[in-house]
């Protein structure tokens, strides 16, 4: 089983980064303490979805885009075997699952 309040950490620290902001930066523009910022990127701390949209403006991006990123990043984590093994079996998740795998 993944640790996804880990990965999500990650991914926010690795987003951070390459926008060459600091956890002030974000903080600021965010309206989060740099403490709760560390503790999130090391999956110390989850957040809730107002907290993510805030970070989202921080890092200057929309929410629905880092819902994307975030969404790809975890899905190849525990990418099933087959389409078959897709807890929603209709045809629009199937081709996705089927542009994953490639």
């Amino acid at each position: 089983m993944t640790d996804w309040t880990q990965e999500v950490g990650v991914f926010l620290r690795e987003q951070r980064e390459e926008r060459m902001l600091t956890m002030r930066q974000v903080g600021e523009r965010a309206n989060i303490s740099i403490g709760h910022i560390s503790e999130v990127e090391r999956g110390v701390k989850t957040m809730s979805m107002p907290l993510l949209q805030n970070w989202a403006d921080g890092l200057g991006i929309k929410l629905s885009d880092l819902f994307i990123e975030l969404g790809f990043r975890l899905a190849e984590l525990e990418l099933p075997d087959t389409p078959e093994e897709l807890v929603v079996r209709d045809e629009r998740w199937q081709n996705q699952y089927s542009d994953l795998v490639g």
